[in-house]
């Protein structure tokens, strides 16, 4: 079956996507041989890199948005373009829609896979569960990026000329932004945190702005001022893994960016508000989960000292 070719479909976050690495993992090695195609959002899909996926297609293609409506609707030419894949994968988050119907209905040997469960069961658990079912035996259950030489290079080349202010020093990467603004952690807890840590540590710091983060961002370096600091924005996600894998400690919230600074191996300190880190939890090589409640049971922000402690324990380990 060399040359076969399987598709898998993803349009999740960058968090979303992270979290199901394991379930791709095991896709690609109980099919060896097969040429896998991805249809979704390149910008986040790129990070599984080329050696994942010979083609990234983007759901932005005109044709499959009218898998979302009547059957009738889809037209002739995704039909056959799905029924062209010996099996495909889509990973959505409801039980059923018109978008699973509609792509089972052009390829028979589509399998939908659940990304979100409906209990507190870690999402890559939940989502490994269902392989076995399938035939698939799970590779593993902690997401793993990896960076490659060209990004690699780009990311030393980026720090050199854009970075020249924070190099001498250990590097401490934060994201203080989310996807929600809910799940955001006070942006002057975070500049508590990183004032000790120049204090203590002679670190400089590397902000990471996503499209959402521009204020907050803003409000973190201005709070820095005087420290050597270095701005991450408007830059492609293989680019931002690679400048991150360079880093001694990442500090984040809930967020894609604090998944991918895990999968990267990076230790991790993860601040938990509203969410619940059972369920969405980074997984990675050193992760430090801080979260509060007070004394009835209601989540708090926790206090500054708290994500210190974290910061100053895995540094101390990753020595």
């Amino acid at each position: 079956m060399d040359g076969a070719k399987i598709l898998i479909i993803h349009q999740g976050a960058i968090g979303d996507f992270i979290l199901s690495l394991p379930a791709l993992q095991t896709i690609q090695n109980s099919f060896p041989g097969r040429l896998i195609e991805m249809l979704g959002y390149p910008a986040i899909l790129s990070l599984a890199g080329s050696s994942f996926a010979a083609t990234i297609r983007s759901a932005d293609w005109a044709a499959a948005s009218t898998l979302y409506g009547d059957f009738d609707d889809v037209t002739e030419q995704i039909r056959q373009y799905l029924a062209g894949f010996e099996r495909l994968f889509f990973f959505s988050a409801g039980r059923s829609s018109a978008f699973t119907h509609n792509v089972q209905r052009c390829n028979p040997a589509a399998v939908h896979l659940r990304t979100f469960p409906d209990s507190a069961q870690h999402v890559v658990d939940f989502q490994l569960a269902q392989l076995p079912g399938l035939g698939l035996t799970p590779a593993g259950f902690v997401p793993q990026l990896r960076v490659s030489p060209a990004d690699r290079s780009r990311a030393d080349q980026y720090l050199l000329t854009h970075a020249c202010a924070v190099s001498p020093y250990p590097l401490i990467a934060v994201h203080p932004g989310s996807g929600g603004r809910h799940k955001c952690w006070p942006t002057q807890s975070f500049v508590s945190v990183m004032h000790r840590l120049h204090e203590e540590r002679h670190a400089g710091f590397l902000i990471v702005q996503g499209p959402a983060d521009e204020k907050t961002a803003g409000n973190l370096k201005a709070g820095l001022a005087g420290l050597p600091c270095a701005l991450l924005a408007h830059l492609d996600l293989p680019l931002v893994a690679a400048i991150l894998s360079q880093s001694a400690l990442f500090i984040g919230n809930d967020s894609g960016i604090t998944h991918m600074a895990a999968a990267l191996g990076i230790p991790t300190v993860a601040v938990f508000g509203p969410t619940d880190p059972a369920v969405w939890a980074p997984r990675g090589k050193s992760v430090s989960i801080v979260r509060s409640f007070d004394p009835v049971g209601q989540w708090l922000w926790p206090e500054p000292e708290q994500v210190l402690e974290s910061a100053r324990m895995l540094l101390a380990v990753d020595k």
